[in-house]
């Protein structure tokens, strides 16, 4: 005659703990890892918009023969070259001053009352506070939470020293705060 063996099969309380350790082990290595995944995905967007406004800057370089703004507002009209040519676009980098330290850049394009027409496209967004401020001008803007996702212009004047609004500058800078510090990369002219 077969004996039938009735024991239950399952787990015992010292494999589930073992399950547990192993399962709680993981996550302790993989969320730091994916937490700084995020951080580092959110400085690359900051150094994105860096470049997209170094190119929205050599393009109004363009249109003054190689002369920069003092500040992101000024249109080609301000800066004062006899030599430049009549401007009927009457660009500007990322449209008035007032939108330059308030970072609404949603409503790019021409201003019909004013005719100035950005050359920073409105889309922006600020990748780490998830709202349109983007750009501080002129000046550097240093780390903090509050500051933390915007990139910062500074042009320079051709003995070195900083510019301000309206001026014709011969350089510049561009900085980013970064998710948790100032970003070690910064853009400038000629590059």
């Amino acid at each position: 005659m077969k004996t039938i063996n009735k024991s239950k099969k399952g787990f015992t309380l010292i494999e589930l703990l073992i399950v547990v350790v192993i399962i709680g082990i993981l996550a302790a290595i993989a969320i730091p890892n994916f937490i700084s995944m995020v951080a580092r995905a959110k400085d690359a967007a900051v150094k994105s918009n860096m470049h997209t406004l170094q190119v929205a800057t050599e393009d109004f370089a363009t249109y003054t023969h190689g002369i920069y703004p003092g500040g992101l507002g000024n249109t080609v009209n301000d800066i004062v070259d006899p030599d430049l040519p009549a401007n009927p676009g009457n660009y500007s980098v990322t449209g008035s001053a007032d939108e330059v330290t308030g970072g609404d850049l949603e409503n790019a394009g021409t201003d019909p009352q004013s005719g100035e027409a950005r050359l920073l496209p409105g889309n922006m967004k600020n990748p780490i506070r998830s709202d349109r401020t983007v750009v501080s001008s002129p000046g550097k803007v240093n780390w903090s939470t509050d500051n933390a996702g915007i990139i910062s212009y500074q042009g320079y004047l051709p003995d070195g020293t900083q510019g301000s609004s309206g001026d014709a500058c011969a350089s510049y800078f561009i900085w980013g705060c970064g998710a948790k510090a100032m970003l070690t990369d910064s853009l400038s002219s000629g590059q």
